[in-house]
């Protein structure tokens, strides 16, 4: 470095980069903030927001009652993906909040600087919604599937519990079914399938009084 090139003391070093300075690169940066909550494999929560994701967490789980291993996860990945679909919601209204004015002409003023971050805003939130209906599709299948195969093996366990109950003898399930996931339609239960039987005996009796009835109605 020769004498003329190197600083001086009156002379300021140069800085490093200082932040974006334009609308529509602070807009970007806003969003580069909350990047790996919105896309990255691993889910991300704030201090702040654990105990609402908490809450909704366990309303999802509600609202789905899985069952077993598998429609637990997917339960799981539905919650962060309603979760991540209100973040972008969040971060496309603090957009807009950021406008100088509430009119129409401010919220399109904001649109036009900020074009490119809403663009990328809207990429995310289609990826997550692709993903957050394929897993709704796939955990509809799964419990519809199972559904189907409890109502079936329930038919079955209330005749032999009926046949066990007429002979005298206790309903004994782990004759007939191989023990199945953990499921609230449990044919394992003693308890849960003298229910079932004892509401379609019930039904039964009141549709047979409504025949007899009919038919008494018909021949007066």
């Amino acid at each position: 470095m020769t004498p003329s090139s190197a600083p001086t003391a009156a002379e300021p070093q140069k800085s490093g980069p200082t932040g974006p300075r334009t609308a529509e690169g602070k807009a970007r940066c806003r969003l580069n903030a909350f990047r790996h909550g919105l896309t990255a494999q691993t889910f991300v929560l704030t201090a702040g927001e654990a105990p609402a994701y908490q809450k909704h967490h366990a309303d999802v789980h509600a609202h789905y009652q899985p069952a077993g291993p598998v429609e637990t996860s997917l339960t799981d990945e539905i919650a962060i993906g309603i979760w991540r679909l209100q973040r972008a919601h969040a971060i496309e209204e603090g957009m807009f909040a950021s406008a100088a004015s509430d009119s129409e002409a401010g919220h399109a003023s904001s649109w036009l600087e900020n074009a490119k971050a809403f663009d990328l805003l809207a990429r995310y939130e289609g990826r997550i919604r692709r993903a957050l209906d394929r897993d709704k599709a796939e955990l509809d299948r799964l419990q519809a599937a199972r559904k189907e195969h409890a109502a079936h093996a329930m038919h079955k366990a209330v005749n032999l519990y009926n046949v066990a109950k007429r002979q005298g003898k206790p309903y004994d399930p782990d004759i007939y079914f191989k023990t199945p996931p953990p499921v609230f339609e449990s044919v394992f239960s003693t308890d849960v399938v003298g229910i079932e039987a004892a509401r379609r005996e019930a039904a039964a009796g009141i549709q047979t009084r409504i025949s007899q009835l009919g038919r008494q109605q018909k021949a007066a």
